[in-house]
């Protein structure tokens, strides 16, 4: 599997967009300073993910979220995922709606998405 992801960080106000096949090393990697400019804004918080049968895919959708050259289409592309996991607090039933908060990664890296 492959992953297309947007991270984000508060310190810098700014969203990262990449593509890989190990997302949980790579987002590791990241919140270590393994880059010049991801050093600059830890830590970061992984916002988005997509998911691909090959790297090649992802790399195309990457591609294609950066060519938009829009922080507002990543804001909409975020905030529309958020609305497919129930926060819990929602009162929303059925399939896809958990509610548990999302864990991803690390216990330290908990992502919580509000209705």
């Amino acid at each position: 599997m492959a992953y297309c992801y947007i991270l984000y960080s508060e310190k810098l106000n700014k969203f990262y967009v990449g593509a890989c096949i190990d997302l949980e090393r790579r987002f590791y990697e990241y919140n270590i300073g393994h880059s010049k400019f991801t050093k600059l804004g830890l830590p970061w918080i992984l916002v988005y993910q997509e998911q691909f049968e090959n790297l090649q895919l992802a790399k195309k959708r990457e591609a294609y979220i950066k060519k938009q050259k829009s922080r507002k289409y990543i804001e909409v592309l975020i905030a529309q995922k958020k609305k497919l996991v129930k926060h819990p607090d929602c009162n929303r039933e059925g399939p896809g709606f958990d509610s548990q908060p999302v864990h991803f990664l690390k216990p330290q890296f908990i992502l919580r998405f509000f209705c």
